[in-house]
Formats: structure tokens, C-alpha cells, sequence
């Protein structure tokens, strides 16, 4: 029977894809399969092939009231060394976590199998419409039931979240047309209907704090960011 969770921290979910329990203390370390998924799942997060829910990609200003621990530079160091096999830091596999949906986007664009622990065969994923009509990801109609964590977590805020998840669709929908626009995208039903509203208040966002959002992750060339240049209308002189 599946996880009815819609999200879990990296840590678990490389030990639960090998039908191992997170939870237990390894006396003996680590098993190598269980290591080989934390480097596999931590590359795919550093290069921006599998979506983590709490590491931006963005560069941290301090002048925000984001914590650094929301940002994947605050943990270069741990993710390298996990990369190489060098040493697998905890807390940060804890705190790094991938929705489901993200999960499964990846695994089928890398071809590797669905695992059973969160998708078991015989069972519809649920995400078979999604997959036709080729659309961003649709906010949960249920509350995910809560995953008691190992280690007390900073709190991920309900913006945060937002936030996120409007810079995803805006990822997804970039990537299939390049040239719409942050006011295009945040006009859009994905975010206008869905993950640009506050799940607890119901209320939407207001369009410029989500074209703030998507500024942060938008690859056009910073010319094509503004508006036309006004024109010189200082005239020409006379010959």
C-alpha cells in the first residue's frame, strides 16, 4: 500500500526505496544501496533535474526575511560531499525534501522505475491526467498526512510554500514556451486557481508579489526582462 504522503526528506525516501526503515540506527553504517540513492537523488537536486522542495536555487540576499536554510548554497558543501561518497550529512538529507509528483517527473524522464513504496504496481499514480493534458502540478485536494520528522525543522511557512510552487509552474511553463512573460505566467489558471492561493486563508496573492516570485528563477536574457526603451525624441538636428 502506497505512503499517503505527498512529501517526504530525501533521507527517507532513499531508504524506503530499498524497503529499509529510516528511522532505524545503523550501528554498521550506512547500507551501500542506500548511499548510492542519496548521491543519485542529491545530483539530480544540485543540477536542477528533480524539483526540492526546500532548496532554491536562487542566490540568498540577506536583506530578505528568508532563512539561508531555504537556499541550496547553504548546503554546497554537505551536497558535494555526498555526491562524491565522501560523507552523508543527516541533517541536511532531513531537511532537503521532494514532493511526490516531482519524484515522478523525474523518473520518467531519467527511465528509471517508480518506486513501489510510494507508487505501487497494479495502482494508478493519480497524476494519469496530468500526464495527458501535460499541465503543471495540481494542488492536493486532501491534507497530506504529517511525516513525524527525525529532527526538529525549521518551519516551512505557507508562502514558502507557495512561492515555491509558483516558481515551479513558471519553470514548467518556460520550458515550453521561453518567450511568455512573469505577467503572462502569473495570470495563468495554474496559479491564479490553484498554488497561487494561501491554503489556509483562501485568498490569492497579489499579481506583483507573484511576479517578484517567478523574477527569481526567470532564464530569459535580462533584456527581454523590461519593457521597450522609450523613445529619443530629442529630434535630429539641422544638416
Amino acid at each position: 500500500m502506497a505512503l499517503l504522503v505527498e512529501e517526504l526528506s530525501v533521507w527517507e525516501i532513499a531508504f524506503r526505496w530499498e524497503n529499509l526503515d529510516p528511522d532505524k540506527l545503523w550501528l554498521r553504517g550506512i547500507p551501500v544501496l542506500v548511499k548510492d540513492r542519496f548521491r543519485t537523488l542529491m545530483d539530480a537536486i544540485l543540477n536542477c533535474r528533480l524539483e526540492c522542495e526546500t532548496m532554491s536555487m536562487d542566490k540568498y540576499d540577506p536583506k530578505t526575511d528568508d532563512s539561508p536554510e531555504y537556499f541550496i548554497r547553504h548546503y554546497l558543501h554537505e551536497i558535494e560531499d555526498c555526491i562524491h561518497g565522501k560523507a552523508y550529512d543527516k541533517k541536511m538529507l532531513m531537511w532537503a525534501r521532494v514532493n511526490r509528483y516531482a519524484l515522478y517527473n523525474w523518473c520518467q524522464s531519467e527511465s528509471i522505475p517508480l518506486p513501489e513504496f510510494w507508487f505501487p504496481q497494479g495502482q494508478k499514480t493519480g497524476y494519469e491526467d496530468l500526464d495527458e493534458a501535460q499541465s503543471a502540478p495540481s494542488t492536493p485536494t486532501t491534507e497530506p498526512a504529517a511525516v513525524a520528522p527525525a529532527e526538529k525543522l525549521p518551519r516551512i511557512t505557507d508562502d514558502h510554500r507557495a512561492k515555491m510552487a509558483c516558481q515551479h509552474v513558471a519553470k514548467l511553463q518556460w520550458r515550453v514556451n521561453p518567450a511568455l512573460t512573469k505577467n503572462a505566467i502569473a495570470l495563468s489558471d495554474e496559479i491564479q486557481n490553484s498554488v497561487g492561493i494561501n491554503v489556509n486563508t483562501g485568498e490569492k496573492y497579489k499579481l506583483k508579489t507573484i511576479e517578484e516570485w517567478l523574477s527569481e528563477v526567470d532564464p530569459r536574457h535580462h533584456s527581454k526582462k523590461r519593457g521597450r526603451k522609450p523613445k529619443n525624441n530629442s529630434g535630429s538636428g539641422k544638416s
